[in-house]
């Protein structure tokens, strides 16, 4: 699952100034601090909104007032420490190292951008190691820090990646009541913010209601997702957006439906250039065939696609339409293909074995059957999926 990593970005003294003025309150107005400094709160002003900078000797002065040294103040004692988070995180090694520096951080940074981004370092770390309760104690505090910086500086960003990273958490930890009722709180924000961010946060809606077993409600958030995707104007965000969409009309067994979503699919996927994504979508296209008794299209589509995977090197997909082509012809040689094949997920030889078993039981071959048993039992995995599983 994908971590949304905030590099601790170099904003102006002045923006910096606003935050730290922000969180210490009505002591630190602008008029004590023109007591406290001898800068008048005029300039003070136009250096916060990004009218004019900070004079050297003005930021010993503000540094002072506010209780830091002038390198907290920029920032930049950090500077080596933050740079060095996000590169472990960016290449995900060395984690203890990397929470060791967050945990270093944390206490230390003052302004709401510096806490959200180290408490989202903080967050990711711990995401990563996957100790989601802390993860989740880090993410809530950068959640807060991130509704602060929309209301002093109008930036949405910080949101949707707080917003991301808390909802990931809760899915991980299975707490899908939490994930709901976070999600329906933004959800007057969602028109703020950009299409593809709304999109990604509407498609999470949507797996939180299908992993609680709501597939209308599914249903529903999933072309809320594809209408955000659409907005975006991008043939790799349509492509998904009707993919996703066929996905669930398919589940509730609208087959009619999802085979129209799937070739809107499979031909945006071809203009964004996705082979292997628009290979999966040709695969969902040929289940949907399947269920609608169109089995010469279907096959039509299996040899095509097979014909494609000979020049890719992705075995599972090529086993995914010999398996579909064993279903139609009810052959199964294509089984027994997929079972022979060495660099292969287990659970789909072991389909293989189970399409195989099934073949001979009807027939009432039972050495065969006891063959293709003790092959299922050495897989030592059990069969979890069918064909419409696939």
């Amino acid at each position: 699952m994908k971590v949304e990593v905030a590099d601790l970005e170099s904003i102006t003294l002045g923006r910096r100034l606003k935050e730290i003025l922000s969180d210490k309150g009505k002591a630190f107005s602008l008029r004590a601090m023109e007591m406290k400094t001898g800068i008048s709160k005029d300039i003070l002003l136009r250096i916060m909104k990004g009218e004019r900078y900070f004079k050297p000797s003005e930021i010993e002065l503000v540094a002072k007032a506010i209780d830091l040294t002038v390198d907290r103040f920029k920032g930049i004692d950090v500077q080596k420490k933050t740079e060095e988070i996000t590169l472990l995180l960016s290449k995900r090694i060395n984690l203890k190292r990397a929470l060791q520096l967050a945990e270093e951080l944390a206490p230390i940074a003052v302004g709401c951008t510096e806490k959200f981004t180290v408490h989202n370092y903080l967050g990711a770390v711990h995401f990563l190691l996957k100790n989601y309760e802390k993860a989740l104690d880090a993410y809530v505090t950068s959640l807060k820090e991130a509704r602060k910086l929309k209301e002093l500086h109008g930036d949405s960003s910080p949101l949707y990646k707080a917003i991301t990273n808390l909802t990931n958490t809760y899915i991980q930890m299975k707490d899908y009541p939490n994930a709901v009722n976070l999600l329906r709180q933004i959800q007057d924000d969602l028109e703020q913010f950009e299409p593809l961010w709304a999109g990604n946060l509407t498609f999470s809606e949507a797996m939180i209601a299908h992993s609680m077993g709501n597939l209308e409600l599914c249903r529903e958030k999933m072309y809320n997702h594809l209408k955000y995707y659409q907005q975006v104007g991008l043939p790799l965000q349509q492509g998904i957006g009707y993919q996703n969409v066929g996905y669930i009309e398919y589940l509730l067994g609208n087959y009619q439906a999802a085979k129209t979503f799937f070739e809107l699919a499979i031909d945006q996927k071809k203009v964004a250039g996705l082979i292997e994504s628009r290979l999966l979508s040709l695969k969902d296209y040929v289940k949907c065939l399947i269920k609608l008794k169109l089995s010469e299209q279907a096959l039509r589509v299996i040899m095509e696609s097979l014909e494609e995977l000979e020049q890719l090197n992705l075995p599972y997909l090529k086993a995914k339409f010999l398996l579909l082509q064993s279903v139609i012809e009810g052959n199964i040689c294509h089984a027994e293909e997929v079972l022979s094949m060495e660099d292969l997920d287990v659970e789909l030889r072991h389909l293989a074995c189970d399409f195989i078993m099934k073949h001979f039981a009807k027939i009432g071959d039972s050495i065969m059957l006891m063959k293709y048993y003790r092959i299922a039992e050495e897989l030592k995995k059990s069969v979890t999926i069918d064909w419409e599983g696939i």
